[in-house]
């Protein structure tokens, strides 16, 4: 489960899934004739009827997306835990909502009461943005120093009332709680609430690794249980949460370095810490020293906004949420469309009801769904296939059908696409872009699987081979 830090996600730096315009959607092609469907149907129902994957709780939903003719249909109404697809749900809802150009926005204030002094705190004040990044705390920092403060006379305040303090959505594993894709969704979130560790080896085998931390902070106790193994080893290393700390364990093969992203415990304190060191290396101190990492208790008295911050439009960010599957970016938009319909604070449960208001109006009954989260990791949620294209439908037939395939990735050769996947767990939903008959919008769903995802998805790619070449 152990996942490898990325490092640099500048998301000005990140090109497209797909290049605006490579996904043709004005080829109608030909009708599907009814001796073409039965064609299909029958080898549909052969590919996922056999040995490998027997026993799984299957279903699949696809019809021709200009015309609305069923192709195939099975366990189209059945509800199936859908992972990652239902970032669809809340991506579209978003963009629906928001509006393609929703930026998030982070500021800091305080009360400047001389020109190289701040009397009280400094106040990170959050918007939800979960891609903001130390290095944009450091350019506020500089940005602070530039006007010529050179103290504060108080400490580093945190306003997380952009959204609720709820920091797990029902239904998410406990034993994912350590790791970058299960961080803790706040009104501030630094780095994604995740901190970089870098493990390299030691010289001689049963020593333990050396250990670093990214950015440099004394907010995460790290702790270090790993050992080097002999050259060629098996790398068993792993992240624990034990309390408030991060333990690294397992054993790493001599001459090897690695990196490991694991979730903050304290988002709060990470994101006080790193600010505050940021401000020290500019020039800025704190009088009297110490730094106490609190949240926002009170306005701020005669506040001057010192720095502000926007995030990259909500049409980039959706091409990196679906390609990259980020979990957090689905839980800070899902709390973010409860804080723009509702104010704050955002919760899930608000995000969620914009989000059944907005499926009602594509035609879906909220009535036959379960979701609980934004990015798929709670084992409460569930989707129908006939939901997924119902909600593609939609997408293809609006205004933004660009903006969505421009995020979709391509997963197979002519089919764009969002994944998702867990334990027993794979599904897809997206368009396939036939030779002869222009797209075709589907949902293959399957959960209960215990088999080889290797031959499900042999038998998934045989399929999509075959709706192609129609």
């Amino acid at each position: 489960m152990i996942r490898t830090a990325i490092a640099g996600l500048a998301l000005g730096l990140l090109a497209p899934a797909v290049a605006a315009g490579q996904v043709p959607t004005t080829d109608l092609g030909v009708p599907w004739t009814a001796a073409q469907v039965a064609a299909l149907d029958a080898e549909i129902d052969r590919r996922l009827s056999g040995p490998a994957i027997r026993g799984a709780h299957l279903g699949f939903y696809a019809i021709d997306t200009n015309r609305g003719t069923v192709l195939y249909a099975r366990g189209a109404e059945e509800g199936f835990v859908p992972a990652s697809t239902l970032k669809l749900v809340t991506g579209s809802t978003a963009i629906a909502r928001l509006g393609k150009d929703f930026r998030f926005h982070t500021s800091i204030v305080a009360n400047v009461t001389a020109p190289d002094a701040i009397d009280g705190d400094v106040v990170l004040r959050g918007g939800g943005d979960p891609l903001l990044r130390a290095s944009d705390i450091d350019a506020a920092a500089a940005t602070i120093a530039a006007r010529g403060v050179r103290a504060i006379h108080g400490g580093i305040a945190i306003d997380v009332s952009a959204f609720d303090r709820v920091p797990y959505a029902p239904g998410w594993m406990i034993e994912d709680i350590p790791y970058d894709f299960s961080a803790i969704v706040s009104g501030v979130m630094l780095e994604e609430n995740t901190v970089t560790v870098h493990v390299a080896a030691a010289t001689s085998a049963g020593a333990p690794a050396t250990l670093g931390i990214t950015p440099l902070t004394s907010a995460i106790v790290l702790e270090n249980a790993t050992v080097t193994g002999v050259a060629g080893s098996e790398d068993t290393l792993d992240v624990q949460r034990d309390g408030s700390a991060i333990r690294i364990t397992g054993s790493i093969p001599a001459g090897k370095e690695e990196t490991i992203a694991a979730a903050v415990p304290d988002p709060v304190a990470y994101a006080t810490d790193v600010f505050a060191r940021a401000l020290v290396t500019h020039g800025v101190t704190f009088d009297p020293p110490q730094v106490v990492p609190h949240i926002l208790s009170a306005a701020v008295p005669n506040a001057t906004v010192l720095w502000t911050h926007d995030s990259d439009p909500l049409v980039r960010l959706l091409q990196w949420f679906w390609p990259h599957s980020d979990n957090l970016v689905g839980e800070a938009l899902l709390k973010t469309l409860a804080l723009s319909a509702r104010g704050a604070p955002g919760t899930s449960a608000g995000g969620v009801a914009v989000e059944q208001a907005f499926l009602r109006g594509t035609g879906i009954d909220p009535a036959t769904l379960a979701i609980v989260d934004g990015s798929g990791l709670s084992r409460y949620d569930a989707i129908t296939p006939r939901a997924y294209v119902t909600l593609m439908q939609s997408d293809w037939n609006g205004p933004n059908r660009q903006i969505f395939l421009d995020a979709l990735p391509r997963v197979e050769e002519r089919v764009y696409a969002k994944s998702g996947s867990m334990t027993h767990v794979w599904n897809l939903a997206g368009f396939v872009m036939t030779k002869r008959h222009g797209p075709v919008t589907f949902a293959l769903m399957c959960d209960n699987f215990v088999g080889s995802m290797d031959a499900l998805r042999a038998a998934e790619a045989a399929i999509f081979s075959r709706v192609v070449d129609g």
